[in-house]
């Protein structure tokens, strides 16, 4: 059934964004989405040091059919879309509904992040220099090895791209 349902989401056509790529210096950010794999709570807490004028959102796939999610914390699910690939968590769908001036996107390739990743209108999509789908980012950088430090890196070079802006 899982199959199934990944499958509808791959085919599912984007909503064409009409987005602004907007660049901003870090401490212009007011909010950042980061995408993990896994819930990173002390990854999440980096990224609000760095970005101390943000709100930070984190998604991330749950193990469980029970979303326990609460704040600024999301997670996804298989069972938060019907068997069309619909999708019916509205916790979700406000999150996709969210002006968000950056995201980053740690994940590893995964149908369900991916549809949050290429149907977010995000500002800014930040993602890994070695991803095979480059059309869906705005920016890409090389990676760390962690997690904490491919933020730093991203910071890093948005404080470089942004530093002699008006």
């Amino acid at each position: 059934m899982a199959a199934l349902k990944n499958s509808l989401l791959r085919r599912q056509k984007l909503i064409s964004n009409d987005r602004n790529i907007d660049l901003k210096n870090p401490s212009k950010v007011k909010s950042v989405l980061i995408v993990t794999n896994d819930e990173n709570q002390s990854l999440k807490r980096r990224v609000e040091e760095l970005f101390d004028a943000a709100s930070i959102y984190h998604l991330f796939i749950r193990p469980i059919k029970e979303d326990r999610t609460v704040g600024f914390y999301y997670s996804v699910h298989d069972s938060d879309f019907n068997l069309t690939g619909k999708l019916k968590n509205d916790k979700l769908i406000n999150l996709l509904a969210m002006s968000i001036d950056l995201l980053i996107d740690l994940s590893a390739e995964t149908e369900l992040l991916e549809y949050f990743v290429k149907r977010s209108s995000a500002s800014l999509k930040v993602g890994n220099l070695k991803s095979k789908d480059n059309e869906t980012y705005d920016l890409m950088c090389p990676f760390g090895q962690t997690d904490k430090e491919t933020i730093e890196n991203i910071f890093a070079h948005l404080n470089n791209l942004t530093k002699h802006a008006s």
